[in-house]
């Protein structure tokens, strides 16, 4: 018997443990309509200050700890898990205090956090080496947004030759405006290098543009809608991405017509994006 497909969601927002927006309502609905399709669909996020097994039911520590490459050294953290509310879809906490026991998700008011970069490429790897922490290897892993825009780059690099070389990666553009932009300096704590800082993957005028990486190394690409689809793809609605996402139009597709709609009709159409995402993958050498 065929197993079922495996599909680890990656983001720094799902409802209602962490909401700025749609995003985090998207990661908690998506996943969902997914396992009702027979997806083995899972949720990471981090573990932000204000989510603890007092304020969240079912929430349990695993025993053992998780090692995160970052910087010149290993970020430790503990792994909780609990599921998103009303559904069987498992949620993974990533908990590191330092990086995330804070008061906001993003930015302190008025304010820019000076480790974002370090927080959320934690975020990513610690992804990445999640799976092995639970000896389960996705077909799939869909990141969204550039908080989590260093996964397709780490699978397409570190994990070329490891245990993830066979999965795949989408990337869904929620808000394209902001890109995870950051000093080549500021770079070195993703332990990436010479063969990603190029125009063809994050180097944009001599920094580093993490959305535009993601982009460059996903095998698959989503918009919400086909509206947002097509405008990213302009000029006036690209934020300087438009040259990439012109280019990549043929990955390109949209979980909506129009609007925001169903959880079911996104979950219909990953399906198809999974698999083409899937074959693209295993076909590259």
């Amino acid at each position: 018997m065929e197993r079922a497909l495996r599909v680890l969601w990656v983001a720094s927002e799902c409802s209602p443990f962490a909401r700025e927006g749609a995003l985090g309502d998207i990661v908690a609905g998506v996943p969902a309509a997914l396992r009702a399709r027979g997806v083995d669909a899972r949720v990471v996020i981090p573990r932000y200050g204000w989510v603890s097994p007092v304020t969240v039911d079912n929430m349990s520590r695993h025993l053992a700890p998780l090692a995160v490459p970052l910087g010149d050294a290993e970020a430790w953290c503990a792994v909780y898990d609990t599921a998103v509310p009303g559904t069987e879809v498992p949620v993974y906490l990533l908990d590191h205090e330092v990086l995330f026991d804070r008061p906001y998700l993003y930015d302190p008011p008025g304010a820019v956090a000076h480790d974002n970069l370090a927080r959320f490429a934690f975020l990513s790897r610690g992804a990445l080496q999640l799976t092995r922490h639970l000896g389960w290897t996705p077909d799939v892993i869909h990141a969204h947004d550039w908080p989590t825009a260093l996964v397709p780059i780490y699978l397409d690099t570190v994990e070329r030759r490891a245990m993830l070389a066979r999965t795949a990666a989408v990337l869904t553009v929620h808000d394209i405006a902001h890109q995870g932009r950051f000093s080549a300096e500021e770079f070195k704590v993703t332990r990436l290098g010479a063969e990603v800082l190029h125009e063809r993957s994050v180097e944009e005028f001599g920094a580093v543009n993490l959305l535009k990486g993601a982009l460059r190394h996903a095998q698959a690409i989503t918009a919400c809608t086909r509206d947002a689809a097509a405008r990213f793809q302009t000029v006036e609605g690209g934020a300087g991405l438009d040259p990439v996402m012109r280019e990549r139009a043929d990955v390109l597709s949209a979980l909506w017509d129009d609007d925001l709609g169903a959880w079911d009709a996104a979950a219909e159409r990953l399906l198809a994006v999974y698999a083409r995402a899937v074959a693209a993958r295993r076909a590259t050498p």
